[in-house]
């Protein structure tokens, strides 16, 4: 909770674009992933996250007839409800997955718009 109580008094600080990774100065031993994000990179953070998952989405739904949207669609909201309480939008290991189905997608489009 001390540290729970740490990332709320630095977002109150700096609520729009928070105090950034500062790794050395703060710990980063936050429980949620989220409130780290909220400290680290404030309401233009949040915005942000929030946006590329409502994107991503998007595309996935909008595109379930193919096997790329399909795959973006199931493995967001896979990754929404499985990673509840942590974030696997930040991390490079797991975003990599997103990138790829989007890029996926974005080929599969242009391929049927040439046909």
């Amino acid at each position: 909770l001390d540290t729970l109580q740490i990332a709320i008094d630095n977002f109150r600080k700096h609520p729009f674009f928070g105090i950034g990774p500062s790794k050395n100065e703060f710990s980063t031993n936050v429980d949620s992933e989220y409130i780290l994000i909220m400290m680290r990179y404030g309401v233009l953070g949040i915005v942000t996250f929030t946006s590329f998952i409502i994107y991503m989405l998007y595309k996935g739904f909008s595109n379930l007839s193919t096997i790329s949207g399909l795959s973006l669609f199931l493995y967001t909201i896979a990754t929404l409800v499985i990673m509840l309480t942590n974030n696997a939008y930040s991390g490079y290991q797991l975003m990599s997955v997103n990138i790829l189905l989007l890029i996926m997608l974005k080929y599969e489009r242009n391929e049927k718009n040439y046909v």
